[in-house]
Parts: structure tokens; sequence; C-alpha cells
């Protein structure tokens, strides 16, 4: 007797829903307390909805279990009837088959497996990682025999229709025999087997599937033969009530529409196609395949519709999901391919204003996410959607997750009233962010260490999260450990051996060891050894010991040794040299996983789940192994998805896993044009390429359903956002093709289609800030746009309405107004400096650049900084002493700053004699000064040497040159500044002991002419640079407006083009004319690339890509030439 019983409905909540059809059978199903009911789903996420639903209708959900997919069921059964049985982990068919593999390669046998003998040959030798690569196509491959066309396996069909796969024949024979002499392991093809030929004395009473929208065919088979055992109720969630197994697709419409302009008494009606609704026709592939599935099979079921009666659509929304389930297609009568049909329809008229569906087009993931949290604090405040009613989803959220944590766990709702700023909590589920796979990814990263041993790799794995946490490890430490690198110049290899490799002699000055050495003297040494400034380990193993230690660093310098060598032991298992791997076997690779896992991992989760690798790689065959075949292990294990959880914030995952849960708005993501739905090309390689079946797996059919169901499943808003333009030059990008159907069939169903589609559809600005028409909610980008556009109304400063100022708090404001010398001439030297300041923007790239390799330049600004500050630790006298016996020169060699080389003896004796005539200028009596200035107040201390404050180029920057330098704009900025503060009569000084004096010191700028003499020591002259200010009284005036006009609107420095604009207002130009100038110069071809940076400032944003239309943005450069024009540089 058949007890298959299918219910289906397009409804999965709501009046005479699946869920209430679902409800009223389970709660009238006889069960026991000791039994419990399995419920086959598609997914975990539906499971979490319906045992919620389950709970809020009967206030318990107990006895239930919620599987996924219906193998695991079938499993269960069979594991009730057999419990000593146990099935095989197909994972590891890969392990077997490769080592079958080798083996057939080393017997040399000459069968069909010369088919591919070519492949796995590498210039006549067999590559390994190739070999590896076959077994997991093989195991692929076998896994779609094991499921999609087990008859045809079990009777050798496979192998008898298809000649060209007859060399797999082997291999699976032997992959079945190994998996049989292990005691009690089956396949699923003894579990098929034995269903279909028997019945299993021990069956559960009642089974149900609930929207389930796939199954294997071989799994029907086994559900099919139970059906007559037990009882089966299928709920199945379908797109359309009526048949649409022969509905038009747009590639079979057009192929017809060609043969009715060749045939034109060709009559379509006596086809019998039906030229339905296109969202149907195009993406519902995958439930039109599984009601052929159904059929083919034979099943006999008794199918009972559950449906809701028609209902009248509000929005376009309901109007497109109504017309789905109803196949229609509204098109125009002058469009429809058949004479008569029932289901086409007129399109129709909507209200205005009807935004239920609306769609994004942004230019990075980034701004996709910018203008998520926007629409999504909009919706929450005016729609009063709870955050748990609110899906933020796509394709792939691993893609947009890190975006997602930085823009919801950063930006805040402002609310005044409140005086807080308010977060709107996300929760990112289903993704790689597991636990799991954040361990495996560490692992990863420490099997992938470069030959080399490069310190840019150290940097990167002390700031791994995982390894912080794992080894308890603040930001602190991690800034920490890398001023440890950078300061001891260690740039690669563990020890000398990898110098003498590269012909580098004993010269490990910049290896890890090094470091060790350095790091390990400078905590035991006393402290009397640090009294000389040039401190120096002369025993076995010279050194510049680090004194920059206490011991609280004990504690992170064991870690960092353990670090070392940790990664030293894995290079060397790993790598023979630096272009050859090493072959391992398996039990080397369980050793050193366990190795790390011991000493790095202290956390037991992180150990648990590293004992779940070890379980995975965990087979009784030695195989070799190399590094290219491990990544590609651990990548298969990475692969699986984290655990999907909810928690009452946004939910935000992929799409595949919460298909056909309905949320009150959702808001997908990542619509773009090549990446939904994914292409899908089947293994040439397999039985199925030349075999196909309906039910067969096509990942590209499965997207195109699942947006069609999302569609389906959203109750109120849909939001679709997609990158629609290029970031670099705004050009035109398609969206998906899903996507691209939805706007077309929209634009067909509604009146005047074209003009709603641009009504729902935005183009957002690069930036949120510049030129963003929607109204903000994030309170940090409402202010950044409040300075830069409220405050440039007219693109000109207004001080009397400055829109930060407004905004400020007085304690703030007082700071800002109180300011030092370098504050000042920062402002006239960096373009936005005040700006980024007022905004708390740090503009400058704080992490420590390393570098992998030593010093080969002669003349480089680091080596000049580093040098600059073992000099001036010395004074002049004992600095000439040391440098004449080599103690000065040895130390710096010891500390790693220059080459080892003689380009080293040449680089250090530049640079000292570069700083012997620098010295001569640096003043040693210290003063404090303050200077009250209308709401300013600037306070500082400075140098003099004989009553003359000398301006010197940063030691760093001063070339090697015998010609005069140019004049630069940051010396002229420091010019005029201490011009203006020294020559102030508000000025008041003081000395070191806070006595008020009074002083008038020179100043003078000083540049340094290079003597390259042949034969001669080389050496510098000093040069003073002769200035003269035209109005000191209208400089300090402009430098005053300058300072609190750049405190909320943006400035553009730059020294060419201020030269160009003071040479214009010279000449008299009116302030339109320089303008236009200006944009002719930032636009010119030659000079373009200098002024790429301001496209990518956030502040400038997308005025420099339209300076003609924002020409004002300018302005700065010429109120910054009125202050610089009064500089006259006299020869």
């Amino acid at each position: 007797m058949n007890k298959f019983v299918f219910f289906h409905s397009t409804n999965l909540i709501g009046d005479n829903s699946l869920f209430d059809k679902f409800i009223e059978q389970l709660q009238y199903i006889e069960r026991s307390p000791f039994f419990v009911q399995q419920i086959i789903v598609p997914s975990t996420a539906i499971g979490l909805w319906l045992k919620k639903k389950i709970t809020q209708k009967f206030g318990i959900c107990a006895n239930i279990d919620f599987v996924v997919l219906t193998g695991p069921v079938i499993e269960n059964i069979y594991r009730d009837n057999f419990p000593e049985h146990e099935i095989f982990d197909f994972e590891q068919a890969t392990f077997i088959l490769y080592d079958l593999l080798l083996a057939q390669i080393n017997s040399n046998s000459e069968s069909n497996f010369s088919i591919i003998q070519e492949y796995i040959s590498n210039n006549n030798e067999i590559d390994i990682y190739k070999v590896y690569q076959l077994a997991r196509q093989l195991k692929e491959v076998f896994f779609e025999y094991l499921f999609m066309r087990t008859d045809e396996l079990l009777s050798g069909a496979i192998w008898n229709n298809d000649t060209s796969i007859i060399w797999q024949r082997p291999f699976w024979d032997q992959l079945l025999k190994h998996v049989h002499e292990i005691e009690h392991k089956i396949l699923f093809s003894d579990i098929y087997q034995y269903f279909l030929n028997n019945t299993p004395p021990k069956l559960p009473k009642h089974l149900f599937i609930f929207a389930l929208p796939t199954i294997f065919p071989s799994q029907l088979q086994i559900l099919a033969s139970l059906s007559t055992k037990l009882s089966i109720s299928w709920y199945h969630l379908q797109i359309s009530n009526h048949y649409y197994g022969d509905l038009l697709d747009y590639s079979t419409r057009s192929k017809l529409e060609r043969k009715v302009l060749g045939y034109p008494n060709l009559n379509l009606e006596d086809l019998y196609l039906i030229d339905g609704n296109p969202l149907v026709a195009n993406l519902a592939h995958q439930s039109r395949e599984l009601t052929e599935l159904l059929l083919s099979n034979l099943i006999n079921f008794d199918a009972t519709t559950c449906e809701a009666t028609d209902c009248v659509a509000k929005n376009a929304l309901e109007h497109i999901q109504i017309d789905i389930r109803n196949i229609v297609n509204r098109i125009n009568p002058d469009y429809r391919l058949l004479a008569h049909q029932d289901y086409y329809a007129d399109p129709i008229n909507l209200k205005e204003n009807d935004t239920s569906i609306t769609v994004n087009i942004c230019h990075t993931r980034m701004r996709e996410v910018q203008v998520a949290f926007n629409v999504i604090a909009r919706e929450i405040q005016n729609n009063g959607f709870s955050l748990d009613e609110i899906l933020l989803t796509a394709p792939d959220i691993d893609q947009y997750a890190a975006y997602i944590s930085a823009v919801f766990h950063e930006e805040y709702l402002s609310d005044p009233a409140l005086d807080k700023k308010i977060k709107i909590p996300v929760n990112i589920t289903g993704n790689r962010n597991s636990r799991f796979i954040l361990v495996l990814d560490t692992i990863q990263r420490l099997f992938n260490v470069p030959y080399r041993l490069p310190v840019s790799f150290f940097g990167d794995l002390m700031a791994n999260s995982t390894i912080m946490n794992s080894l308890a490890l603040t930001e602190e430490d991690v800034e920490l450990v890398k001023k440890w690198l950078n300061d001891n110049n260690i740039h690669f290899g563990y020890d000398v051996d990898d110098y003498r490799e590269l012909n580098i002699g004993d010269a490990d000055l910049y290896s890890l060891k090094r470091l060790v050495h350095n790091l390990t003297l400078g905590l035991c040494l006393p402290a009397q050894v640090f009294e000389d400034s040039l401190a120096q380990y002369c025993g076995n193993y010279p050194a510049a010991p680090y004194d920059n230690l206490d011991f609280a660093s004990i504690s992170l310098l064991e870690k960092l040794i353990m670090l070392i060598e940790l990664t030293h032991d894995i290079r060397s298992l790993f790598y023979c040299d630096e272009t050859n791997y090493r072959d391992i076997s398996s039990d080397e690779l369980k050793h050193i996983v366990i190795k790390i896992r011991d000493t790095l991992f202290s956390h037991p989760e992180d150990q648990l789940e590293i004992d779940k690798f070890i379980y995975a790689i965990n087979v009784d065959l030695q195989l070799p192994l190399n590094l290219p075949i491990v990544n590609q292990i651990i990548n298969d294990n990475i692969g699986i998805k984290g655990r999907l959880r909810f928690n009452g914030a946004i939910t935000c995952t992929s799409l595949a896993n919460v298909r056909n849960i309905p949320f009150q708005m959702i808001y997908i993501l990542g619509l773009n044009f090549g990446e939904s739905p994914r292409t899908f090309e089947i293994n040439q390689m397999s039985y199925l390429a030349r075999n196909w079946h309906a039910g067969d797996r096509n990942y590209n059919h499965e997207d195109k359903q699942i947006f069609l169901e999302t569609i389906l499943a959203t109750q109120q808003k849909l939001v679709l956002s997609y990158i629609g333009r290029n970031e670099n030059d705004n050009s035109i990008k398609e969206p998906s093709t899903s996507l691209s159907l939805l706007l077309e069939t929209m634009k067909n169903s509604f009146i005047d289609g074209e003009n709603y589609i641009d009504q729902i559809t935005t183009l957002h600005s690069l930036h949120p800030f510049l030129n963003n028409k929607q109204e903000l909610y994030s309170g940090f980008w409402s202010l950044v746009t409040g300075v830069t556009e409220e405050a440039f109304k007219d693109k000109r400063w207004d001080n009397s309405s400055q829109f930060a100022m407004s905004t400020i708090d007085h304690h703030k404001l007082q700071q800002i107004y109180v300011l030092t010398a370098l504050q000042w001439i920062n402002c006239l030297s960096y373009s936005n400096a005040n700006l980024n300041r007022m905004l708390e923007i740090n503009n400058f790239d704080n992490n420590m650049r390393f570098e992998d390799f030593e010093p080969f330049e002669l003349l480089s600004a680091k080596i000049a900084i580093q040098l600059y500050q073992v000099f001036k630790k010395l004074d002049l006298d004992t600095l000439k002493i040391y440098h004449t016996n080599n103690k000065l020169y040895n130390h710096i060699k010891l500390l790693g700053i220059i080459n080892n080389q003689q380009l080293g003896i040449e680089q250090y004796n530049k640079y000292y004699q570069l700083y012997i005539s620098y010295a001569e200028y640096s003043g040693q009596d210290k003063y404090y000064f303050e200077l009250p200035v209308g709401r300013l107040l600037i306070k500082d201390s400075f140098l003099l040497k004989n009553n003359t404050l000398y301006l010197l180029n940063p030691f760093q920057r001063i070339n090697f040159s015998d010609k005069k330098s140019r004049l630069s704009l940051n010396l002229k900025a420091r010019y005029v500044v201490w011009y203006s503060i020294l020559n102030h009569k508000n000025t008041i000084f003081r000395d070191i002991n806070n006595n008020q004096v009074n002083l008038m010191p020179d100043l003078k700028i000083v540049d340094f002419i290079y003597h390259p003499e042949a034969g001669v020591s080389e050496s510098f002259t000093a040069q003073e640079i002769k200035i003269s200010i035209i109005d000191p009284d209208n400089l300090f005036h402009l430098m005053e407006e300058f300072y609190i006009n750049s405190l909320c609107s943006r400035t553009l420095l730059d020294n060419e083009l201020i030269n160009q604009v003071i040479a214009k207002l010279n000449q008299g130009l009116d302030e339109s004319s320089i303008l236009s100038d200006l944009i002719n110069t930032i636009s010119d071809d030659f000079t373009y690339q200098r002024f790429e940076k301001y496209e990518r400032d956030p502040l400038w944003a997308n005025d420099f890509n339209n300076l003609d239309d924002n020409k004002q943005c300018l302005v700065s450069v010429i109120d910054a030439a009125r202050i610089f024009a009064q500089v006259i540089e006299n020869e």
C-alpha cells in the first residue's frame, strides 16, 4: 500500500499555507515520548525556522530532529537496523585513489591508463601534485556515479555505454574492494541495494519532508520503496500550481522566432508550447527538473494542493510575485509570440512612489555595504522593521563579510535627542568565519612560509588574529614585535646558512637568529653595558644588544622565539631548496600539525578543531605528499562553510543558506555580471558529461532558482544591489543576468515601465560624503558631508557660518585653537592637514614598512634616518674619535643599517660627512614661546645657536647635489611661520627656567652643497638661502585666516601649482582665469599622474574627476599662493 502523501503550495506562510498544513498533520501524528520524529529539511536555516515556528505554535518543540537533506535520514534508518556498520567517509576516497594511481604508475603497466600518462608527467618525470589532482577529480566523478547513476554503476553499464572512460573502471573496482576489506565499512551503493531488495525490520512510523528543492534519483528510489512500508509526507514549496514544464525560456523563444521568420506558414500553436512568465521560464529550471524527476520515476503519490485564496496586489513586489505564481506573462500585445494563450496579460499601472523593489548601483563592494547600512537604517526608522525581520545577503557572503564587519561595527546612527551613538547589530553567519576554518587558514599560512623567511611574512604572521588570540597577544604586543624587527633591521633568513646559499659569506646581520641574539643579550646584559651609546658584544658571536627591553618583555620574546623556531621547522619539512619541494609522508604531515597544535594553540576548542583535521588526513597509507598537495587538502577542508545561526540581529549570510525563508526586508548585494549565477561546466572526465539526466546538479540552474525563490520569500521590501560602475573610470558594468531579467520583466509588466525602472534605480556616488543625494543616516558620514559640502555651498570659505564650528563642542574647539608651530607649518605644507585632524582621519599609513632584502641603494631615507639617530647620540668630538678608530662603523654595521659589502662603507661615509656639516647648525639653547593672536594661541619651543634659529631640511631629505636645491614648500612654510612668530610684537619668550626673556633672534635657511672631489674625502658646504618678506603684517593676517578656514574646508597644496598661481597673480589675472589655467595644468597628460592621489583622497572624491564643474574646489591654491607670494628669495 502506497503511503506517500504529497502536499504542495506556493506559500510557505500565511493562510492555508504549506506550514499550516504541516502543523496540522504533525499534531495528529501518533508519537511516542521515546521516539524522535525526523523531519528532512533542505538547510539548517529552514530547520531553525521550523523549530522557531513550532515553538511559537505549541510553546515547545521537543523530540523533533531536523535533518539536513535526505541522505543522513536514509543512513540513520540503515544504522538502526545494522548498528555495527559504519558508512565510509567518501572524502577519504581521494587518498585511496591517490595511492592506487601511484601504484599503477610504478607498475609501468601498458594499459588504458596510458591515456592520462602524459597529463601527470612533467619533463618525463611524474608530478605527484598532478597525480593527487587526478585522484581528487576521480573521487568527484565516482561520487556522481554513486548517487546519480547508482543502477548503471552497479550493473557496469557506465563502462559499457561509454568506452572513453573504461580506464576508470579498475580504479573503481579497487576502491570498492579496499572499502569492503575494512570491517563493517559500507558505501551508499550497499545501502541502496539493501533498501530496494529488503524490508528493514526497524522503521519509523512516519517521515516528513519539508520544502526540499532537489533530491538524488537514487535517494528518491529508496524513499519510493520505503513508502510502501511507512508514511511519508512531502511538503513541497513550488513556484506555481500551474504546470510550467513546457514554458519557453529565452533561448528556445529566440530559436522559434528565427523559425517564424524563415517559415511564415509555421503554426506555433500546434507545438503546444507556453509563452508564460519569463522569470519562471528562465530561472525555474531546478524545480521543473524535480517535477520531471518525480514523474519519470513513476512515483505514485496523493497530491494535495493547499493554497490561499487569490489576493489583490498592493505594490510592484506583490504584482511580480502573483504573476510568477500564476506564470502570467505581462507584455504588450505587439510583442507576443503566440496569438492566443491564457497566460498573457496586459501591463498594469502602479501607484506613485512604489518602492517595494529598489535597485542600487555602486562602484565597489565597500560602497555597496555603506549604502546598505544607510538603506537599512532608513527602513528601521521609517517602517519599524525589527532586526530579525531583515536579511542582508549576497550570492557569496564571504566576498562581503569583511566590509559588513567594517561598516556595521564601526558606523553608528546619531541620536541628538539622546546624545548617544546607536549601532546596528549584524550576525554574519554560515560563512568561512568559523573557528575550524580560521584555525586551518592559520595552519596553511604557516605551511606556506616563504623559503627565504622574509621579515614581512613575520610581520603579517604576528598580526594574524588567530595567532594573536592563541598566544594572548595584544595590539601593543604586535606593534612592539614589529618595532623589534624594524629597529634591528631584520630582512630575511633564519641564520648564516641562508646567506651562504646566496654567496654572501657569513653576513647574517639581517637574519632572525641575529634578532633573537640581539634581543636576548639586551635583556640579559647589565645596564652598565649600555652606558656607552655604542654598546657592542664582542664574544664568539659579535652583536649590538638591543637595549629597549625590560623583564616584562620576557614572555613576548619567548613567544617570538617559539614562532621563529616553528616556522624554521616547517620550512625544513616542506622545502629541499628555494625551487624544489620536499616529498613528505602523511605521518610527517600529522606530526607537524600536532606540533603546531601543541605549541601554538592552547585553547581546547582550537585543539579540538585541529584534531578534526588530523582525523580527516588519518589514512592508513604511506603516501608521498608535498606542499601543493597539502595546500589542496587544506583547501578542500576550508571549503566547508561554517554553521548557520540566528541571534536576533540582522542576518547576514549567503543566499543559498536561507533559500525560501521569508523576511520582511531582503537586501541582496553582489548581483554582478559573471558572478551570479555561477557558470557551470560539467567535468568532461565524467560519464554524466555525455549522459545528462533531469535532476543532475547544475550550479547555474541552482543559483537562478534561488534568486527566484528569494523574490517570492520577500514580504515587504526587496533591495537589489550590484557594482554597476568602474571605480577608476566610471564606465558602465552590467548586472547579473538574473537581475537583468527581473528588470526587463518589470519594464514589460508595468505601464511606463522604463520610467518606473529609472525611478527605483539609484546610481550612488563613489564616496558617501560628496555628490551624494541620499539622506545619510550614518552619524560619521553625516558629519563629513556637512563639513565638505555645507561649508562649500558657494565653493568659497565663509567664516561667518562654518558648519564644522557649529558642531564642535567648546572644549574641543579650545584645543583646536591652541596649536604648535609644527601644526601651523603642516597646515601650510600638506593638503587637508587641518581638516583631517578635525575629522580624526589619519591620512598617514602608520604600518611599518618591512624590507625583505638588505639595503642596496647608496642613498635612502630609511638609512639616513637610522644613521642620524645613531650620530646624534654622541657629541661631535666623540663621534669623530669613534669614526677614526672604526668603532662607529662597526657598531652601525652590527645594527644592520647599512649594506654588509663595500656598498655599506660608501653609505656610511657619505652620511657621516653630511652629518658633520649638518650638526654644525643644530641649536643648543632651548627657549619657549607663546603667541596669542585673535582666537589662536601658538605655544612651542625652539633651539638657538648663537642667537640664530637655523631652518634645515630634514636630514633624510638633503640631496647629494653639487647644485643649489630648490626651496621646498615645507621649507617655505617653516620660514613664514617662524618669521611671523619671532617677529610678532605679541610673542612672549621664556627660557628653560620659565623666566621671561627678550629675544631678537635671527632666522636663517641653510642648504648644503655636496663636493664629491676625486681622490679627496667628500664634503659639504653650508650655504644660506636669503629670503625677505614683502608685507609682514599682511602675511600674518593671511596665515591666520588660512589656518581658521582650513579647519573646516579642503586645501590643495602643491608647490608647482602655487608657484604657477603666484606668477599669474603678479600678472594681475583674475581668479576665474587662474582657476581655468589650474584645471588645464592638472589635466595635462604629462603632469596628471602627480595629482592622481587626490582622486583617491576621500575628501576630494568626485570633484577631481570633474574639475570643469567643480573648479572652485581649487580656490585654496590661490589663497595659499597669496601667502607664499609674500616670500622673496634673494640671489
